[in-house]
């Protein structure tokens, strides 16, 4: 578990960042903004890619062929990413929220306990719709046991 936690950590970092890079280094941007939209154009790509893979029955295990696909990115511009991260201003961009993620894991480390309380429903909803988006079965599935909420209210 630990092992697959940390493998997907890390093809987030490698796929969350080159997609976008290789589309914008030569952008006219200041080194921050290429930075920052970078990332933003990685993500939203990957999550472009990946809808369409849900959308069009593809089995999952094609995300494997998108991470080995940004691997390979990050290989070929592996000289303009190390280039590029050697800008003192992209190099704090990236110590910053480095600094600022390490804090909020240290907040989130002092969680004791996460019974939810009276929210433990609305997590049950959620994983419940993780595992319809991972197992893919009838559309009518319903969430829950409980009326819709317009059929309360009416």
């Amino acid at each position: 578990m630990i092992l697959e936690s940390l493998a997907a950590v890390l093809i987030l970092l490698l796929s969350g960042f080159a997609p976008g890079f290789a589309l914008l280094r030569h952008a006219r941007f200041a080194p921050a903004e290429r930075a920052v939209a970078s990332v933003g154009l990685s993500l939203f790509i990957l999550y472009l890619i990946s809808f369409a893979i849900y959308v069009m029955g593809i089995p999952p295990r094609f995300h494997l062929l998108l991470a080995l696909t940004c691997l390979a990115l990050n290989a070929l511009f592996l000289r303009d990413i190390i280039a590029f991260l050697k800008i003192a201003e992209v190099k704090t961009l990236f110590a910053t929220y480095g600094a600022v993620l390490f804090w909020n894991l240290l907040h989130v480390s002092l969680v004791r306990n996460l019974s939810s309380g009276d929210w433990m429903v609305d997590w049950f909803e959620h994983y419940q719709r993780s595992m319809f988006f991972l197992e893919r079965p009838d559309l009518n599935v319903k969430f829950l046991d409980f009326p819709d909420v317009v059929a309360i209210l009416m």
